[in-house]
């Protein structure tokens, strides 16, 4: 009996991302559509990583399972909160101390296989804290064994500013970069994510809800250093005033070899 050749197309792969097409004699009843695309199956079936799907994941946390993975950092800690999330039924909550410069925040410890194009993704609500003046901020530091690269966003929410870690290490404005927090109600989230290249030392990204800034002509720290490999990431909120300040996290992502 002699062997039966099938074409690509007959197999049902090599169709285009979001294709409607349907491999050659299959028949679908009703109105199905026919899903090829595997990051669409992740969404629907509850994967976090909705918002910009590009790179690949190396850990990713929707604090489902509490605050265990992560270590308290600044002057109080953060709580695992169940009445405002932004998908699932838990969120971090940070909440600063009544101090002018008091701080409240949590990081993370990670290990990375290379040096590449990486993301950093969280989103974050505000509370009824709307007039405290206050800045959020998300900062990374990588040793590769050779060297300590430190990159960041914050975000001046009062004055809707956004800056940036620059080589130097000094904080500055993104050109550009005005940006006010659409929401000040809990449980309405923003998401925010940058692209750090580290092999270049330079920005590639940030994206924010549907607003995309241009930071690809940004430089981020790097000093000779020598230490044992490792990353950490930093979120944290700071209150600059004595009045306390509110913020709600979720969905936390990195991501690799983004393009």
């Amino acid at each position: 009996m002699a062997r039966k050749e099938y074409t690509v197309e007959q197999k049902g792969v090599g169709t285009p991302d979001y294709s409607p097409i349907k491999p050659p004699g299959q028949i679908t009843p009703g109105p199905i559509y026919t899903l090829s695309d595997m990051g669409e199956l992740a969404a629907r079936l509850g994967s976090i990583v909705t918002f910009d799907r590009r790179g690949n994941i190396i850990w990713m946390d929707d604090f489902e399972s509490g605050l265990s993975q992560w270590r308290q950092v600044g002057d109080r800690d953060a709580e695992w909160n169940g009445n405002q999330a932004k998908n699932g039924g838990f969120c971090c909550k940070l909440i600063t101390p009544a101090v002018a410069g008091g701080s409240c925040g949590i990081e993370r410890y990670i290990g990375f296989p290379a040096l590449s194009p990486m993301g950093f993704e969280f989103s974050y609500s505000d509370d009824d804290t709307a007039g405290v003046p206050r800045s959020l901020w998300i900062l990374v530091v990588l040793d590769s064994g050779s060297y300590r690269y430190t990159t960041g966003i914050f975000y001046d929410v009062m004055n809707g500013k956004l800056r940036y870690t620059s080589g130097n290490g000094s904080l500055q404005d993104i050109p550009g970069g005005a940006y006010y927090m659409s929401t000040f109600f809990p449980g309405e989230f923003d998401t925010l994510k940058f692209v750090a290249d580290f092999t270049t030392a330079k920005y590639k990204r940030l994206l924010i809800n549907s607003q995309t800034f241009d930071v690809s002509a940004l430089s981020f720290q790097k000093v000779a250093l020598e230490s044992a490999p490792r990353m950490s990431i930093d979120i944290e909120l700071r209150t600059n005033e004595a009045v306390a300040a509110v913020c709600y996290i979720d969905d936390a992502i990195v991501t690799l070899n983004e393009p």
